[in-house]
């Protein structure tokens, strides 16, 4: 094998190690910006648009089941 050919081989493979490396290190950053907490925000009323103080709260996972309970304020927030 000529010198010409192993240095553009050899160049080659350092490419695409490089690739493989950033590609993989995007995709790392990528799964720790995921999360698993969020929010519910609203105001709880009532069928005329009165608010409801200190009404309680319960959001339930479909999927798994789990259940968190609250309570809303004096605002019904």
């Amino acid at each position: 094998m000529s010198r010409l050919k192993r240095i553009t081989r050899n160049r080659t493979s350092w490419f695409f190690a490089v690739l493989l490396v950033l590609f993989t290190a995007a995709g790392v950053k990528g799964a720790y910006a995921q999360s698993d907490d969020g929010s519910i925000v609203g105001t709880i009323t009532d069928t005329t648009g009165a608010v409801i103080p200190n009404a309680a709260v319960t959001v339930t996972n479909v999927d798994t089941g789990l259940k968190l309970e609250g309570k809303s304020n004096s605002s019904g927030e």
